[in-house]
Order: C-alpha cells, then sequence, then structure tokens
C-alpha cells in the first residue's frame, strides 16, 4: 500500500511506530486497511512497525533483537512511499498495522482523484438492526431515538464502521422489551476526508 508518513516514534521494544496516512481507494488482504482503533487511537493512520531498528530498553523485548540490527532504512516524515509487509490485528492495543515491515520505497505522489461527495443512504431500520451504503472507506456511527424522546444506549451503536468496498454498514443492536410503542429514529453519520453526511430514517417499535 501507499500514502504519506506522518509520525516515527521509537520503541522500548526496539522497534519502531511509523504512521501512514493511506492514499485513497486502497484495501488490505481485501478487506478495509482501519479500524475503529486507527481512527481513534492513530488519528485515522495506518501503523507501520520495522522491528530491532534501534536500541531496546525494553528487558523482556531483548531476546527478540539479539544479534540482529534491521538494515531497512526510514524515509523521512512527510515522503510518498510503498510499503510492503504482513497486514496484522494488533491484539494488545486493537488497531490494524504492518508487522513486520519489510520494505518501504519512496515513490511519486499520484495525482489528486477528483473529490468524493459524500452520502449516506439507510437501507434497512427496524428496532434493533439499521443498515446503510456510504462511499467506501467511510467511517460511520449510528443512533437511534426512541419512541420515549431517550437515545438507546446500547453497547453495538458506540462502535464506529468502515465502509468496505460495497461502501455498506450496519448495526445490529440490542433491545428492550419494556420500550415505549410507537415510532424511533435511526440516524447514520459518515465522515471521509473531512467531509461529514448523514441521513435519517424511522422505525417501529411493536
Amino acid at each position: 500500500m501507499s500514502g504519506t508518513i506522518e509520525e516515527e516514534s521509537a520503541q522500548e521494544d526496539g522497534d519502531y511506530h511509523v504512521r501512514l496516512r493511506l492514499d485513497p481507494g486502497q484495501t488490505c488482504s481485501g478487506q478495509p486497511c482501519l479500524n475503529g482503533r486507527n481512527l481513534s487511537q492513530l488519528e485515522g493512520d495506518l501503523l507501520l512497525e520495522p522491528v530491532c531498528e534501534n536500541p531496546v530498553t525494553r528487558e523482556d523485548a531483548v531476546a527478540a533483537c539479539q544479534g540482529y540490527h534491521n538494515p531497512l532504512v526510514l524515509p523521512l516524515v512527510g515522503s510518498h512511499v510503498a510499503a510492503v509487509g504482513p497486514f496484522v490485528l494488533d491484539i494488545d492495543h486493537g488497531w490494524n498495522e504492518i508487522h513486520p515491515l519489510e520494505s518501504i520505497t519512496v515513490v511519486p505522489v499520484p495525482p489528486s482523484a477528483p473529490p468524493v461527495v459524500l452520502t449516506v443512504t439507510i437501507t434497512a431500520a427496524a428496532y434493533g438492526y439499521v443498515a446503510a451504503t456510504t462511499a467506501p472507506g467511510a467511517s460511520c456511527t449510528a443512533t437511534a431515538r426512541l419512541p420515549s424522546g431517550e437515545t438507546s444506549g446500547a453497547s453495538a451503536l458506540q462502535a464506529t464502521v468502515v465502509a468496505g468496498q460495497d461502501g455498506a454498514v450496519a448495526w445490529s443492536y440490542g433491545t428492550v422489551s419494556t420500550t415505549k410503542s410507537g415510532t424511533g429514529t435511526h440516524t447514520v453519520t459518515c465522515t471521509l476526508n473531512g467531509t461529514t453526511a448523514s441521513a435519517s430514517a424511522p422505525f417501529t417499535v411493536p
């Protein structure tokens, strides 16, 4: 994948954390490169992690780099690069990353793509479920305003969902049998490249 290096920081385990702002329109192993933790903890960047690049200062990590120094040379922050390596989920932090980074090369910046017109269309709305379509790569949240006027606090509605190549996003959330009957409203809000769009649709609580 390709993008622009936004930050490089040395880690105690001898690795580097390199934040890459991805060029638009890319997927990683056929799935979105970014998840909710990339968005909330890495400002929407993909993490690249070259190993054994700097002195190890954490005792439990010494053995992993013993007798080895990675010859990979990192380009400067601001460089536009192509990066290669396994796409994995960091279990400890919850974000997606390239680990270990196997190669990184400075490449020309691609020509600017025409701006994406961001729209959101709700395709299904029922008490306990809402689905929508939007632009691929958009980060989306959903709310459910109940007939009582209160907003559902269901845990599944706290999740940020990143639209795949088909632009689809969906949330299934827990319902409560004592919820007041009537009409509620789902609202789905999506953000992409600094642009935000939303749509609302009614649902019925029997």
